[in-house]
């Protein structure tokens, strides 16, 4: 979960805005001439969504405890085609009985999407809203409050306002739904890569080559950019903001008071300033997904690695998700890693396959969800057999 309630939130000061190079690209254009489509039809919508008999789930290459779980498949959201445009779920979040779906084309076409589902019952799982961009990629999506906010990648040459195509935006929901109703603004480099929201901050990465962190006041509008070469995934606590950069593989450590900088923490991997990456903390402990890497975890306490887990066989680590004990790795062709925490390491559970390319990953309570690329993203329960 990408935002921060009061609770929680570190003092993450907006006036400390100045302290970083306010130098960056973020604008707060008109409405852009973006071919939106925006669609509320609850019966048209669910027609890409297959559900049925819940069909329990092999696990390869089961180890010892693998019996001890049973993944159950309640649904398939299969992608998305819009004229000859197929459109893969490549992120999701989860707030409260809803998940929210962002879809993008596989070869960066600038066409894109999201969608709101109720997973309230996960075997019965409805599509309530989508959101078409024809103009742009989707490659986050997360809500807070009574907003969406979206990141990706978009058409710097039809859209007006936007010199480069990474992306943030803004989304007004009315009555829970999509609308059209909403803000595009222009940051440095390629792609929008992950978004926090602490209260009334967004913090956004961005950057293939080139980019870094844009801080932005969801008040006032008021912005600063500081320059992280390939800046990746962003984890924000009471202690730091953690940017992992993906062009030398470095985690970069900032301080949630006034966003000074602290440290650089080198993660030993390649560059992987083109793989995705994501992130997740549980228990003081950071997990993060490093393409050819495989899944590492440093202890944000001590600064030493706790986890390192290399995919079998090759492969990229796309996506981590943490649930209790069990961890989840997206393996792009080397499919769903499921991992158990025990007291001396990681133990292998075994691999969900799903003839398909793991873009994505995340678990909650007893929900699994699964973006299998061409095999539409999965909905699965977890079931304890203990």
């Amino acid at each position: 979960m990408k935002f921060f309630n009061n609770n929680s939130a570190p003092v993450l000061l907006v006036s400390a805005i100045t302290l970083l190079i306010a130098c960056g690209k973020l604008i707060s254009p008109d409405p852009p001439d973006e071919k939106v489509l925006v669609n509320n039809d609850v019966t048209l919508l669910n027609s890409h969504l297959q559900a049925g008999a819940a069909k329990s789930l092999p696990l390869s290459q089961a180890g010892e405890n693998a019996a001890d779980f049973d993944f159950l498949l309640h649904a398939t959201v299969a992608p998305l085609q819009y004229g000859d445009k197929i459109l893969h779920a490549v992120h999701v979040t989860l707030n409260g009985d809803f998940a929210y779906v962002a879809y993008a084309t596989p070869e960066n076409e600038y066409f894109g999407g999201i969608e709101i589902i109720n997973i309230k019952d996960v075997s019965r799982p409805k599509i309530l809203s989508q959101m078409i961009f024809t103009e742009a990629d989707i490659t986050i999506v997360l809500r807070a409050g009574n907003r969406i906010f979206i990141g990706g990648a978009a058409d710097s040459d039809k859209i007006d306002n936007i010199s480069s195509p990474a992306v943030f935006g803004i989304i007004e929901l009315h009555a829970g739904l999509l609308s059209g109703d909403y803000k595009i603004f222009d940051l440095p480099s390629f792609n929008a890569n992950d978004i926090v929201i602490v209260e009334q901050t967004a913090l956004v990465t961005s950057g293939t080559t080139g980019g870094g962190l844009t801080i932005f006041d969801l008040n006032t509008r008021q912005h600063a950019f500081t320059p992280i070469s390939g800046a990746k995934a962003l984890e924000v606590t009471t202690d730091g903001i953690y940017i992992m950069e993906g062009t030398g593989v470095n985690l970069h450590v900032y301080s949630p008071v006034d966003t000074s900088f602290i440290e650089t923490i080198p993660l030993g991997c390649a560059n992987m300033y083109q793989s995705k990456a994501e992130t997740e903390v549980q228990d003081n402990v950071l997990f993060f997904s490093s393409g050819s890497c495989g899944m590492r975890a440093i202890d944000l306490l001590t600064r030493e690695m706790k986890y390192a887990y290399k995919i079998p066989n090759g492969g990229h680590c796309n996506g981590v998700s943490v649930n209790d004990d069990l961890v989840f790795l997206a393996n792009d062709t080397s499919g769903l890693a499921v991992l158990q925490i025990e007291e001396d390491g990681l133990a292998e559970l075994g691999f969900l396959r799903f003839d398909a390319p793991v873009n994505y990953v995340i678990s909650h309570d007893n929900k699994l969800f699964v973006a299998a690329a061409k095999a539409g993203l999965k909905i699965i329960e977890i079931q304890t057999m203990q």
